[in-house]
This record gives C-alpha cells, sequence and structure tokens, in this order.
C-alpha cells in the first residue's frame, strides 16, 4: 500500500513539472490587456471563439459594457492596433499562450496562439484580451 502512494506522488510531481510553453509578450507589440473586474460575455462552448475588433463599431458589439470599454479605451489605440477577444469553456487548468514569430517565406511576423487544455474535469469560461499590431497576422493551433 505504501509503495502505491510513493507511486503516485512520484508521477504527480513528473507531471506537475511538465514543460510548458512560457508566456510571453510579443517583439512586434503584441500584449495581453488585463481585464479583471470588466463585464465581457464569456463563451457558452468548449470551441474556441476568437473576434477580431479593428473600429470603434466592432469594439462596442463585442463589448456592450460602457464601463469596460472605457476602461479599456486608455490602454488601446485602435489606429495603430486591433483587438483579439477570445472565449471559450473549459478545464480550469487551459492556458492560452502568444508568440510571435517571423514568416520566413513571406518576411512578416505572425502571432501565434496555442492552447494547453487543463486536465481538470471542472469547467470553467474564459475570456482573454490581447492588443496586436495591425501589420501583424495571428493564428491559433493546439498543444497536446
Amino acid at each position: 500500500m505504501r509503495a502505491i502512494a510513493v507511486i503516485l506522488t512520484m508521477i504527480t510531481v513528473v507531471l506537475a513539472q511538465s514543460p510548458e510553453p512560457k508566456e510571453k509578450k510579443g517583439h512586434e507589440g503584441e500584449r495581453e490587456i488585463d481585464i479583471k473586474g470588466l463585464k465581457i460575455d464569456t463563451a457558452e462552448s468548449g470551441k474556441l471563439q476568437s473576434i477580431k475588433i479593428t473600429t470603434e463599431k466592432e469594439f462596442e458589439e463585442a463589448i456592450p459594457d460602457k464601463d469596460a470599454r472605457t476602461a479599456l479605451s486608455k490602454k488601446i489605440d485602435l489606429k495603430k492596433e486591433y483587438l483579439l477577444l477570445v472565449k471559450w469553456a473549459g478545464s480550469g487548468g487551459d492556458r492560452l499562450y502568444f508568440e510571435t514569430i517571423k514568416d520566413k517565406k513571406q518576411g512578416e511576423a505572425v502571432c501565434v496562439f496555442t492552447m494547453k487544455r487543463g486536465l481538470t474535469r471542472d469547467l470553467r469560461r474564459h475570456v482573454k484580451l490581447f492588443a496586436i499590431p495591425k501589420e501583424v497576422k495571428h493564428e491559433f493551433k493546439e498543444s497536446r
């Protein structure tokens, strides 16, 4: 019985130390906007939903709460950057990381978002907001 407990403890320690992508700030100016405490609609499904916001009208539609828009307006500049609102429902351990890379073929920057699904069976609603320079494209991939 004691041997089983030791083995389970070792497995837990190994799993907890598994390498995860480190959260990075993009070298082209991409950044995550802190939205804690703001009223923003959440996702209903586990599927990753992304909304690209490039105009004031799209900003109002994506974030209907006026107080939230006012707070966010101080942190962004839609003339130089676009917003990417990302929503999904999933494990509380889900993580979304981003990294900017240069596309070797095209020579342009791409902000790559990587979703790493958590292992817990609790359902949480996640919302993240990113500001990305207008000249930088974005794409999503899922880590296993």
